[in-house]
């Protein structure tokens, strides 16, 4: 891959397939320019309870196990929205999906 191949590609779309092709180009990617937004996140602890709401998702909406984690971490901290591409939490009633 050539220098600067990476910022040439326009749209999102195109990222993920070529990251996906091409994973080794993910350690050329300026991470710093983006190392603020950690400090507006807060990493969420997984307890027993999210493990028992996370094997409630499996068999209630049909999620795979990251998504059905995810469901569970946010239903037990009151967290009804997710910004994500992936129809799969659509099944799940009590959150709002908004797709980026």
């Amino acid at each position: 891959m050539a220098p600067g191949e990476l910022s040439a590609i326009p749209s999102g779309e195109k990222v993920i397939p070529l990251l996906k092709a091409k994973p080794k180009v993910i350690s050329e990617i300026d991470i710093g320019k983006a190392t603020h937004l950690f400090t507006i996140f807060s990493v969420l602890p997984i307890s027993e309870l999210e493990v028992e709401e996370c094997y409630k998702a499996i068999k209630d909406h049909a999620l795979l196990t990251n998504d059905a984690f995810h469901a569970a971490t946010m239903k037990s901290h009151g967290i009804t929205n997710i910004a994500t591409n992936d129809p799969d939490f659509e099944r799940v009633n009590w959150i709002k999906v908004w797709k980026p």
